[in-house]
């Protein structure tokens, strides 16, 4: 249903277009949502960043710590949540902030952002006497935030957006996969709203 002007491809039958879309969707016909692929650039702490690369059908190339210096930038959670008693991976509920335990959790919340300063700082030293940054980059914490251009095809993309979106995702890498969900909408609106 594609005519081609001027080298733009262009739909005769917009409508037919969807229908066939949400078709191949709804069947489960694939090979045509791989042949679509998309890049973005993510900056996102190292934690969550393992949650995204678990999805193996990515391409990406990450920041490297070894080429070039580590930004002094942070992931410090604003809310603590409590370990899930139905799934094991998972968090539960926010621990309170007024109770006792959340005196305790949140008195070493403070000890760690003072942790990861004091690493950070171990980190420069090292980079000031000449250790290599490959070595160096040991003392980082994994809530430094990294940078990568990740790309993946359509179908396996809505796999991504599918299991990192679920309530059992975890909260950090649902944040990414709700952004990516929306900036999808602007490239392929009818495949979204499936």
């Amino acid at each position: 249903n594609l005519n081609s002007i001027d080298g733009n491809l262009t739909s005769v039958d917009e409508k037919k277009d969807t229908d066939l879309v949400l078709r191949l969707l709804r069947d489960k016909h694939t090979s045509p949502f791989e042949m679509v692929e998309f890049v973005f650039y993510i900056k996102l702490p190292i934690f969550v960043q393992r949650q995204v690369v678990r999805h193996r059908t990515a391409s990406l190339n990450e920041h490297s710590g070894r080429y070039s210096e580590m930004k002094d930038e942070f992931f410090f959670p604003l809310e603590l949540r409590k370990q899930g008693t139905g799934n094991k991976q998972m968090s539960g509920s926010d621990i309170d902030k007024d109770g006792e335990e959340s005196r305790v959790v949140y008195t070493l919340c403070e000890k760690m952002k003072r942790e990861t300063e004091d690493s950070y700082k171990g980190y420069k030293k090292m980079l000031e006497l000449g250790v290599a940054r490959e070595q160096a980059r040991i003392f980082l914490p994994i809530n430094i935030y990294t940078e990568m251009i990740w790309k993946m095809d359509l179908h396996n993309l809505l796999n991504f957006l599918r299991l990192r979106m679920a309530v059992d995702a975890q909260p950090e890498v649902q944040f990414y996969a709700c952004a990516i969900f929306i900036l999808m909408f602007n490239y392929v609106p009818n495949v979204m709203k499936t």
